[in-house]
């Protein structure tokens, strides 16, 4: 039966020829609207936290303590995180779960076994490399799906991640739950209409008509000179000390990623299919999911978390930037892993990982969400608003 046209004027714009509630005038105003409501409640619930955080007479935090206790009113709120991988000795173990356990969260390993463990410097290249990091994802996908808990959070072994990461996913909490007009909830911070959410890439390309949370002056952006392993140019308009955050449909790496209950079992059956194919990576497999619209995904330029490279002088020109291992953090401005002594002695500051940084040390404790502006294109153009 062929659509029904309405030969009367248009009460919204006064036009004729629309489709029976297909008024584009109308449309654009329902998208407002629906917009300035969750932007209300989301500068609401940001005030609620924001007095909850503040103490005596409007006081401060004042020390690593307090910092910590600030963060923990923002939980990162993913059942399991899980660490797979090779790890090359007990140190690196160790301060993974003394970083996580500093940023409030706990992490669990999932290793290789024995027999494939080995010194990094011997590990395996190419294809065959590629095979092996594939299932390890393919496992930890499986567990997941076994386990069956609400979302989930995978790291690979070299992660690294900012010492603010909680404030800066209270951030991105409240743009990830606007751009899909989904509700306030504590269980679900992010929102409840989302499968993948790409913590950590080399490169990521936002999907076309994607409305975007953009952060202008993030101090712990790290400018795009710096990462240089990415394999994808910067969304248009991302400029140093900006962050974008958008509906994704590809990323390229796989060093960080949480995926929802329905989520895992989407890219596990897709992970299936493919396992007997050497030339596959995880990264392919749920870019390819992305893009057709099997799963809902979202990401950040830069990306959230980074990771840990033993190439200190070609990335940051400068061998005294190591860290742990010898390792130097890639995408991180202010890692957990390279100050774990400054953050377990109480001292109050912690060091950029970049010489040439515009901040080179931050408190914790001082960090706030910066302000930002959620935008959206619809058939009468474009709008943001500010969060």
């Amino acid at each position: 039966m062929p659509p029904v046209q309405d030969d009367r004027a248009c009460f919204h714009c006064g036009r004729q020829g629309h489709l029976k509630n297909a008024c584009p005038q109308l449309r654009s105003q329902k998208v407002a609207e629906q917009a300035e409501f969750y932007v209300a409640v989301e500068r609401e619930r940001l005030r609620a936290s924001a007095s909850a955080s503040v103490g005596p007479r409007g006081t401060k935090p004042a020390n690593r303590g307090a910092a910590i206790a600030k963060q923990a009113c923002f939980v990162i709120a993913f059942e399991r995180i899980i660490v797979i991988g090779a790890l090359r000795n007990p140190d690196e173990r160790e301060a993974i779960s003394r970083g996580s356990l500093m940023g409030g969260f706990q992490v669990e390993f999932m290793e290789k076994p024995a027999r494939e463990r080995g010194n990094r410097e011997k590990s395996l290249k190419g294809s065959e490399a590629e095979t092996r990091a594939f299932h390890m994802h393919l496992n930890a996908m499986q567990s997941v799906v076994a386990e069956s808990p609400a979302s989930a959070l995978i790291m690979e072994e070299t992660v690294d991640w900012d010492v603010n990461l909680k404030m800066q996913l209270k951030g991105l909490a409240s743009g990830m739950r606007l751009m899909q007009g989904s509700n306030t909830s504590a269980e679900m911070p992010y929102g409840d209409r989302w499968d993948l959410f790409w913590m950590g890439h080399c490169g990521m390309r936002c999907a076309v008509g994607s409305s975007f949370l953009l952060t202008p002056h993030d101090i712990t952006a790290v400018p795009s000179r710096h990462l240089g392993s990415y394999h994808r140019e910067p969304p248009a308009g991302v400029k140093n000390q900006m962050r974008l955050a958008c509906q994704v449909e590809e990323a390229v790496g796989s060093v960080a990623y949480a995926v929802t209950n329905g989520g895992a079992q989407k890219l596990l059956t897709a992970l299936l299919e493919v396992a007997s194919k050497k030339e596959e990576r995880l990264d392919v497999v749920a870019s390819r999911l992305c893009r057709t619209g099997v799963l809902r995904c979202f990401s950040t330029y830069p990306s959230i978390m980074g990771r840990r490279s033993g190439d200190c002088e070609k990335i940051h020109g400068d061998l005294n930037s190591a860290g742990l291992g010898g390792d130097c953090s890639c995408g991180v401005m202010f890692s957990t892993l390279n100050n774990l002594d400054s953050l377990s002695n109480g001292t109050s500051k912690v060091k950029s990982a970049y010489q040439d940084a515009v901040i080179k040390e931050v408190d914790p404790s001082q960090f706030e969400v910066p302000p930002a502006m959620f935008k959206w294109r619809d058939d009468q153009g474009e709008h943001e608003m500010t969060l």
